[in-house]
């Protein structure tokens, strides 16, 4: 008799530690530590050049330069300018206001005020620096994973993960009564 109650009362803990726990857990995980550091970034100040010139590089982990990276600049909404790194990782543009812009590259993103060099702060750098984050592999933010983290949809599965071996329980329990 006892063995039962523990047998039924197991899998009920469990199921409620993982609609407590499962969730909180599962959001955790989301979110990868480069895209942690992505998230964290500030706007860097930037003074540009004569004729709204923008200069920077674009290097990977290690600081090695990246050659042939596509740098796409953004003012809003509009692209303004997209260019590819030479050889040693520099990237130049011209043309452009002053203002706050977004420098995209295929792994990454700062964001930056560009600034006339007669109004830019003190603290302001002369040429832009992007460090490209890690790739993000396809798996780690799967839609399967967010769709996990629904307290309804997890509640959802605990109750038929219950249920069913209740149901089959209590199935056989009828078969061997009936005969």
């Amino acid at each position: 008799m006892r063995t039962n109650m523990v047998r039924h009362r197991v899998p009920v803990l469990m199921a409620v530690a993982g609609m407590v726990l499962g969730p909180g857990l599962l959001r955790a995980a989301e979110l990868h530590p480069a895209a942690a550091q992505a998230a964290s970034g500030k706007t860097i100040d930037v003074v540009m050049g004569r004729n709204g010139l923008l200069t920077g590089r674009v290097m990977d982990r290690r600081g090695q330069a990246v050659a042939g990276t596509l740098v796409t600049v953004l003012e809003g909404n509009s692209v303004v300018s997209q260019v590819k790194t030479d050889r040693g990782g520099h990237f130049h543009v011209v043309g452009l206001a002053a203002g706050v812009h977004q420098l995209i590259t295929p792994q990454g993103h700062q964001v930056c005020r560009l600034w006339q060099p007669e109004a830019a702060p003190p603290a302001a750098v002369r040429s832009v620096q992007l460090l490209l984050r890690d790739k993000v592999v396809a798996g780690q933010y799967s839609p399967l994973t967010c769709w996990l983290a629904d307290p309804a949809v997890m509640a959802g599965m605990t109750a038929v993960l219950i249920a069913v071996p209740v149901a089959v329980h209590n199935n056989r329990q009828d078969r061997g009564s009936g005969s």
